[in-house]
């Protein structure tokens, strides 16, 4: 399993990652924090500070579960503020207040929350097992504002894994 409060790496840069971020792209150049991760959340366990407010923000974590038995279950719990596209191994499983179509670093969330509604109503994304290994899942979450004048864009996430 993994808990709010882990290890994230994060990219916050105004140009996009490399392409792969979500699947097997090298990490070392990104920072890393503590989850909850943004702006605009008094209890950021990282905060981004007042100068780095881009429209969307990476995280990424490569995450060793073991081998699941046929009927296990890997869910994902995702704050997403604004909104939020997940990934798992590269593979998009879930949006959340994005629009359909291509996503770009430019694309605003269809809607915005605050950071307490977006703490309470975390979302539930429950992986499909043939996308995860026996070997290293990548978990990639990029986070969307609303607005240019968004006042927070933040990111946690905790998975529970039923075997």
């Amino acid at each position: 399993a993994l808990f709010s409060g882990e290890q994230w790496s994060y990219w916050t840069d105004s140009k996009a990652p490399d392409a792969a971020w979500a699947s097997a792209a090298d990490l070392s150049k990104w920072r890393h924090g503590a989850s909850p991760l943004g702006w605009g959340d008094a209890g950021a366990g990282t905060d981004f500070g007042a100068a780095k407010r881009p429209t969307t923000a990476y995280f990424a974590r490569d995450v060793k579960f073991g081998p699941m038995p046929e009927n296990g279950t890997l869910t994902l719990h995702v704050r997403a503020d604004d909104g939020a596209v997940v990934y798992v191994n590269g593979t998009e499983v879930a949006r959340v207040r994005m629009p359909s179509g291509a996503v770009t670093p430019q694309t605003k969330a269809s809607s915005g929350v605050t950071v307490a509604e977006a703490a309470d109503g975390m979302v539930a994304v429950v992986v499909p097992g043939n996308l995860l290994t026996s070997e290293i899942t990548r978990i990639g979450v990029e986070e969307h504002s609303a607005g240019d004048s968004d006042p927070s864009l933040t990111f946690d996430m905790y998975v529970t894994l039923e075997r």
